[in-house]
């Protein structure tokens, strides 16, 4: 695809989804199954491919973990506050292995465009600005900041560090399928 500007590519196959940064004038190739795909083409997309192949079999593990089913004796009676304290945590914990990945990824490619293509995989605005201290002020200034500035929106807005999380819902009416309320 030509794209005139940096941003992401949402590809779909058999129900699953390979969300893609688009950069104006490099290729890539993809090939392989949806669920192990590999990059190739530019030296951009072979660092990135670096990176996903270092970071799939961790994500892979992270998308495992069941909070319910391995905290079920230790929740037991806390309060609802007590008991999103301790995902949070624990979701934090789970995630730590992909952002330790992505740390080290990008503290050694920090004068690369290919640093700034993977901030999608962090979940914590404080791990976003982390890394952004470790990228080169010219590669964070230059043309790959959107894929700075859309993750560090997503996890601003609905990520752990969103001071709303956790808070009581405000009250709200829906329709019923007979048409009450």
């Amino acid at each position: 695809f030509d794209v005139e500007e940096v941003g992401w590519l949402m590809l779909v196959a058999s129900g699953r989804v390979i969300l893609l940064p688009a950069v104006p004038g490099e290729a890539v190739t993809i090939g392989g199954e949806i669920d192990n795909y590999t990059l190739d083409g530019s030296a951009l997309y072979k660092e990135y491919n670096e990176f996903l192949t270092t970071a799939r079999p961790l994500q892979a593990a992270a998308s495992k973990y069941d909070f319910k089913q391995a905290c079920k004796d230790e929740i037991a009676g806390m309060t609802s506050e007590q008991v999103f304290d301790l995902y949070q945590r624990k979701m934090r914990e789970n995630s730590q292995p992909v952002t330790d990945a992505v740390m080290d990824f990008v503290g050694r490619h920090a004068d690369h465009e290919s640093s700034m293509m993977v901030l999608n995989f962090l979940n914590y605005a404080e791990d976003m600005e982390q890394a952004r201290e470790l990228i080169s002020a010219v590669v964070f200034n230059g043309r790959m900041r959107p894929l700075y500035e859309g993750p560090m929106e997503r996890v601003t807005r609905f990520g752990a560090s969103n001071p709303l999380n956790g808070k009581p819902a405000p009250d709200f009416k829906l329709k019923s399928i007979d048409g009450g309320e």
